[in-house]
């Protein structure tokens, strides 16, 4: 449940696809929780399953990215190509995660492509280069025209600060 809030997705959402409370996703994502119903344990694998690689639908996409980061929760792709047997395990970072341009450029042609927060970034810039609107970067981010800018306003700010 904390990776899936981390890849975006909401209480309300999670709660309406399992049929639950939003009090009980936020007890499900506790991590004073230690024990949950078979049952219960079923229902959420099964929403990871289907959920894990979609993109949110809804406007609350950031504040969910926002507020699980502030939890230090990680969304599922952080864990690919990492042993999870392994009791050492961590999740990869930012700056060790590929940028899938193939991904990027079927997102820009308008295939739904679930992305990485590095590879919306990446996304942005790209489609900034190439003279797109904010509601065009909204459109294809799968997020508000809002989000967007803020996108955008980052790129600016990173492309400043390197220069």
């Amino acid at each position: 449940m904390q990776a899936l809030t981390a890849a975006g997705w909401s209480a309300s959402e999670l709660a309406a696809r399992l049929g639950v409370t939003k009090s009980a996703v936020a007890q499900l994502r506790s991590v004073q929780r230690q024990r949950v119903l078979a049952r219960t344990a079923l229902d959420v694998a099964t929403l990871y399953d289907d959920c894990w690689w979609r993109t949110p639908p809804g406007r609350y996409q950031a504040r969910a990215e926002r507020y699980a980061e502030t939890r230090g929760w990680v969304a599922p792709w952080r864990w690919d190509g990492v042993v999870l047997d392994d009791p050492a395990a961590v999740p990869r970072t930012d700056t060790d995660m590929d940028v899938d341009e193939v991904a990027i450029e079927e997102c820009i042609a308008g295939r739904p492509v679930p992305l990485t927060k590095a590879e919306r970034h990446q996304l942005v810039a790209t489609m900034q280069r190439r003279g797109a609107t904010s509601p065009q970067i909204a459109l294809r981010l799968g997020r508000s025209t809002r989000t967007a800018e803020r996108y955008q306003a980052a790129a600016r700010s990173r492309r400043n600060g390197a220069a």
